[in-house]
């Protein structure tokens, strides 16, 4: 690989990680937008659709999917804000919002079961994925891109390799069964 290639890919901001280049917006909203975004019209296929095996498995898949993925993304992003030295205040806030949402999500479900039918909890997510979607596009409209900055970049040794390669010279030979 160019050395000036590896140079490029090491340009790195204080506090967004690795960019393409110096100058160049990260594009840090795009993933949890545009999986609010399709959570929030999975959820609504999933309502409004019939509810056929051919339609429902499908759609359940992508809601399942879309769910799973979006607190690790938004967890990333979060970090990817944020300097080093804030990281683990950061994390301690977020598993506390999960934690949180994992106990009043059950409590507004049933209410909102009660007043909705088993369509309710559908509502909710629908409407706090369009909601979090809306604050993701506003942050990123808000927010500039830190100014990148150059950093040296060494291609560093294998050392793996040696260390495996001693530690089996000591391991001793199994022996044949006769």
């Amino acid at each position: 690989m160019d050395m000036d290639i590896v140079r490029r890919r090491a340009v790195r901001s204080p506090s967004n990680g690795c960019q393409e280049g110096p100058g160049q917006s990260p594009h840090t909203t795009y993933p949890p937008t545009m999986i609010s975004f399709g959570l929030s019209v999975t959820v609504i296929a999933v309502v409004k659709l019939p509810h056929s095996r051919h339609v429902i498995l499908p759609a359940s898949v992508l809601l399942g999917g879309s769910t799973s993925t979006l607190y690790p993304i938004c967890v990333a992003n979060a970090h990817d804000q944020m300097p080093s030295d804030q990281a683990v205040a950061v994390s301690g806030r977020l598993i506390l919002i999960d934690g949180l949402g994992s106990i009043l999500g059950p409590l507004i479900g049933t209410t909102m079961m009660a007043h909705f039918t088993i369509n309710g909890p559908f509502y909710v997510m629908a409407a706090l994925s369009l909601l979090l979607a809306l604050i993701a596009v506003t942050r990123g409209l808000a927010t500039t891109s830190p100014i990148s900055q150059e950093r040296p970049f060494e291609i560093l040794t294998p050392q793996a390799t040696s260390l495996a390669h001693d530690l089996l010279a000591h391991v001793p030979t199994p022996q044949k069964l006769e």
